[in-house]
């Protein structure tokens, strides 16, 4: 998808200019919801005088057929919440998915984890700093990702370069492995158990919940 660049005008007091050593990429969601509330939509909202009176800025937005980009990659940009210093907004690209009316969401998704890829080889950034908005400031976003079970962990494999799609099996082993009840998720996602270790794994697993009882 093309990245069409409808930059802050230099000056604007949402556009500090101040410099960006780009060490995180953070995940976002418009939140806006309205019919046409796309990229370009965005774009223009960005560069007006409300996003500008309240300080308000991110590096790109991305829809269901295009990217566009607000404020250069050098650049910091007001998105995290976290003060005008945190390392949010000092070190990290901001990107926003748009889930306007009558846009493809999975296909945003899609555009903006092939923009995550692209930023990550450009700048040398490891997948393990793509972070949700919340990592900042603790606020619900990306919402509509976060209130969905494992969609996260699916967007991380399209930025990987992957398929989104995670397997029942998947789930539950990566559910079980996270509360302590098993260890080497691999070796179970593989599905490959022998009578005896499956007795093993259930006699785990009553001692777990009858120890929460």
């Amino acid at each position: 998808v093309p990245i069409k660049q409808m930059f802050v005008p230099k000056g604007r007091k949402n556009r500090p200019g101040v410099a960006n050593p780009r060490t995180y990429i953070t995940i976002h969601e418009t939140g806006n919801k309205a019919t046409g509330a796309d990229a370009e939509a965005h774009g223009a909202y960005v560069r007006g005088d409300s996003a500008e009176s309240s300080r308000v800025s991110w590096h790109y937005t991305v829809d269901d057929d295009s990217i566009v980009q607000h404020i250069p990659d050098e650049e910091r940009a007001y998105h995290a919440g976290d003060g005008a210093s945190g390392p949010g907004n000092a070190k990290s690209l901001g990107i926003e998915i748009c889930v306007n009316a009558g846009g493809d969401f999975e296909a945003a998704k899609a555009n903006a984890a092939a923009l995550v890829r692209l930023l990550m080889e450009e700048h040398g950034i490891p997948l393990d700093n793509v972070v949700q908005h919340n990592h900042w400031n603790g606020k619900d976003c990306p919402k509509t990702i976060r209130a969905t079970p494992w969609a996260w962990e699916a967007f991380l494999a399209l930025c990987r370069g992957e398929t989104a799609n995670v397997s029942k099996l998947d789930t539950d082993v990566d559910t079980l492995a996270n509360v302590g009840i098993i260890d080497q998720p691999d070796y179970w996602k593989a599905g490959n158990y022998s009578k005896d270790t499956v007795e093993a794994l259930i006699g785990k697993t009553a001692d777990y919940v009858r120890e929460d009882d």
